[in-house]
C-alpha cells in the first residue's frame, strides 16, 4: 500500500511540476510538428485525466469505496419514482468516476437498481439497452404506462398480492380457531348428554329401590 502511495505521489508531482518549458509544439511518431488546436486540446484532456486518476487514487480511496458500496446496494424504494432513483444512481456514478465504467456495466447496474417488474418490461420491450440514457428513458415510459393502467398506483398488483396473502393467512387462522371451538363444543355436548343420562338413570335407580324394598340395582354413572 505504501509503495502505491509513493508511486502516486511521484505521478502527481510529475503532473504538477512538469513540463517546465513548453514551446506549444507537439510531434507525431514521424517527428512532424503538430500545432493544431485539436492536438493541444487532446493533450490537455489527457493530462487532466491522468491528474484525476492520480489524485483520486491518493486522496479519495476510502470515499470511493464508500460510494461504490452505496451504488452496489442502491435499490428503488416502494414509494420512489424512476426519476428519483435515476438521479441518485447518476450521482453515485459520478462520485465513483462514471467515465471509467463501461456503458453496458452502467446499464446492468441500473436494471438491478430499479424495480424488477420495470426492468423486465424494459428488456421485454426492446431488449437490454446499450446506453444508460436509453435505459432510463424506457424505464420512465414503462412507469408512466403502468401508472396509467393502475389508477395512479404503480404497485397495485403488489399491494393486492400482499393483501390476498394476509387475508388467506387470516382465513386459515380463523378456520383453525373455529375448528378448535367446534371440537370443544362437541366434547362439552357429549359430556352434558352423558350427564343427563346419568341423572335419569339415578332417578330410575332411586325409584326402583323404593319399589323393591331396598334391593340395589347397578348404577352405570358411578365412577
Amino acid at each position: 500500500m505504501e509503495g502505491t502511495i509513493n508511486t502516486n505521489n511521484r505521478k502527481l508531482n510529475n503532473l504538477i511540476n512538469g513540463p517546465r518549458n513548453f514551446t506549444g509544439e507537439f510531434k507525431n511518431n514521424k517527428g512532424e510538428i503538430m500545432t493544431s488546436g485539436a492536438q493541444v486540446e487532446a493533450s490537455a484532456k489527457f493530462w487532466l485525466r491522468q491528474f484525476e486518476v492520480a489524485f483520486k487514487a491518493q486522496f479519495m480511496d476510502e470515499d470511493i469505496e464508500k460510494y461504490w458500496n452505496k451504488l452496489d446496494n442502491l435499490k428503488q424504494q416502494q414509494d420512489e419514482t424512476v426519476e428519483q432513483v435515476s438521479t441518485r444512481f447518476r450521482a453515485l456514478l459520478n462520485l465513483v468516476g462514471d467515465k471509467d465504467i463501461p456503458e453496458r456495466e452502467k446499464v446492468r447496474r441500473y436494471l438491478h437498481t430499479i424495480h424488477s417488474n420495470i426492468a423486465r418490461d424494459i428488456v421485454k420491450k426492446e431488449g437490454k439497452p446499450s446506453l444508460l440514457s436509453a435505459a432510463i428513458l424506457t424505464a420512465k415510459q414503462v412507469e408512466s404506462a403502468n401508472l396509467e393502467f393502475s389508477n395512479g398506483n404503480l404497485y397495485n398488483n403488489k399491494v393486492m398480492e400482499s393483501s390476498t396473502k394476509i387475508n388467506s393467512e387470516e382465513t386459515e387462522s380463523d378456520n383453525a380457531s373455529v375448528h378448535s371451538q367446534l371440537s370443544v363444543i362437541g366434547e362439552l355436548t357429549k359430556e352434558i348428554e352423558q350427564l343427563k343420562i346419568c341423572i335419569v338413570e339415578m332417578q330410575q335407580h332411586r325409584q326402583g329401590n323404593n319399589s323393591n324394598n331396598g334391593t340395589l340395582r347397578p348404577n352405570n354413572c358411578t365412577s
